[in-house]
C-alpha cells in the first residue's frame, strides 16, 4: 500500500509538472487511481463477492464517465455546456460504503478514486461568480485525453469482466 502511495503521489507531481492543463492532468489522476483500485482488487483475491461486486460496478460507473469527459473535452460545445455535460455523467456516481472487515488496502484504493473524482469536478467548476474560461484544448491534451479514454476502456473491461 505505501509504494501504491508513492506511486500516486510521484505521478501527481510528474503529471502537475508537465504542463498540461490542471482539467486533464486531474481527469489523467482519476484514470491512475482507478487502474490502481482494480491492480489491487485483482492482487487481494479475497475480497466477499457482494463487496467486490460493488467496487466493480463504481469502477466501471467512474470509467465510463472519465471516457465521456475525455472525449466531450474535445468537443466543440461551449465550456458551461461541456461542464454541465461532465458533472451529469458523474452526479449519480457514489463509492460503495464499504463495511467492516473489508481489507484496508481496498478500502484505502476505493477512496483514492473517490478523492480523484472529487478533485476533478472541482477543476471544472469555477468558483461562484466568476467566469467560465474559455477551454482551449493543446494537440498535446487532446492526445492525453485519447490516451485517458483507452486506459479507462481498459479499467471498464477489467472491472466487469466475470471473474470475481
Amino acid at each position: 500500500m505505501k509504494y501504491l502511495t508513492a506511486s500516486l503521489l510521484i505521478l501527481t507531481m510528474f503529471l502537475t509538472g508537465c504542463g498540461s492543463s490542471n482539467v486533464v492532468t486531474a481527469l489523467e489522476l482519476v484514470t491512475a487511481a482507478s487502474e490502481a483500485a482494480i491492480g489491487a482488487l485483482e492482487a487481494t483475491g479475497q475480497i466477499p463477492p457482494g463487496t467486490a461486486m460493488q467496487i466493480d460496478q463504481y469502477l466501471a460507473e467512474v470509467s465510463t464517465a472519465t471516457q465521456f469527459a475525455s472525449t466531450e473535452l474535445t468537443s466543440t460545445d461551449t465550456t458551461a455546456v461541456k461542464t454541465a455535460k461532465i458533472a451529469a455523467q458523474f452526479a449519480n456516481i457514489a463509492a460503495p460504503d464499504l463495511g467492516p472487515g473489508t481489507a484496508q488496502a481496498i478500502v484505502q484504493v476505493v477512496a483514492a478514486v473517490a478523492k480523484a473524482v472529487s478533485s476533478f469536478l472541482a477543476t471544472i467548476q469555477p468558483p461562484p461568480a466568476q467566469p467560465l474560461p474559455k477551454a482551449v484544448m493543446s494537440e498535446n491534451d487532446k492526445e492525453k485525453l485519447q490516451a485517458i479514454r483507452s486506459r479507462a476502456a481498459v479499467v471498464y473491461s477489467r472491472a466487469t469482466r466475470p471473474s470475481r
